[in-house]
């Protein structure tokens, strides 16, 4: 899921002049925390994440069921979050409770180096887009 697809749902409900700059601020803002008087971001982005939420609990599903493989070994316990969308607001709560597993934003830092003696001068929001990156430049640290 990419934030543009959730910037295209976002137009269709609040205008197609919407700057994408002012797009980004309404999902890491309001995203899926249901205002009471203006409900218009959440209604227009839930259907979306809705059928993110279907994707992971079916590849969930597959993976606790695996034949071969005791299932309590394989058992999903936290779905960790990363790339630029997972600064979306109220995405890893929506997720924790619709999945029945702890969601969380990733630390894209902490296999890097030790983030108790160094951490990049970019702020943490951003680093998430960098998560893909990261792992590929761990890889053959390894």
């Amino acid at each position: 899921m990419g934030g543009g697809l959730l910037s295209e749902v976002l137009r269709r409900t609040l205008g197609a002049n919407v700057a994408e700059a002012e797009l980004t601020t309404i999902k890491n803002t309001q995203g899926l925390i249901k205002g009471v008087e203006d409900t218009r971001v959440y209604d227009s982005l839930i259907p979306t994440i809705s059928v993110i939420k279907d994707e992971i609990a079916a590849r969930m599903q597959y993976w606790h069921t695996k034949e071969g493989n005791r299932v309590a070994e394989r058992r999903i316990k936290q779905v960790v979050l990363c790339g630029g969308s997972a600064n979306l607001k109220g995405l890893p709560e929506y997720l924790t409770e619709a999945l029945g597993v702890t969601c969380r934003r990733g630390n894209v830092w902490e296999n890097a180096f030790q983030t108790d003696l160094y951490v990049p001068a970019i702020e943490k929001n951003y680093s998430y887009g960098y998560a893909t990156a990261i792992g590929l430049a761990l890889k053959n640290t390894a």
